[in-house]
């Protein structure tokens, strides 16, 4: 007997041996941009509280790695946080390689 249950955009569906699997993606309401569905949850650049959050965040990862550059990338269709970009500084004060945290 299958048994069916919807967790956001997706639909899961379990066999008799208890094996889930996915059965559908809903793919309305994804952003254009990032492909991500809209959530309340997550932080968005419209949301002044958001913004500060994230700046928040980054101050506090650089008070930790003094030899990072960091900065949030907002979607820009939707607004929401996509990454934070890391760049990695060489003892020089150059910037060796961005490194991506989601």
């Amino acid at each position: 007997m299958e048994e069916n249950i919807q967790v956001g955009n997706n639909t899961f569906s379990t066999n008799n041996n208890g094996e889930m699997f996915i059965t559908e993606t809903i793919k309305e309401n994804l952003c254009e941009g990032c492909g991500e569905a809209h959530s309340k949850q997550a932080l968005n650049k419209k949301n002044n509280a958001d913004i500060d959050s994230a700046n928040l965040y980054c101050q506090g990862h650089l008070t930790r790695y003094s030899n990072h550059s960091i900065k949030p990338i907002w979607c820009e269709d939707c607004g929401q946080l996509e990454i934070y970009q890391i760049n990695v500084l060489s003892k020089s004060g150059g910037e060796r390689r961005p490194t991506v945290r989601n």
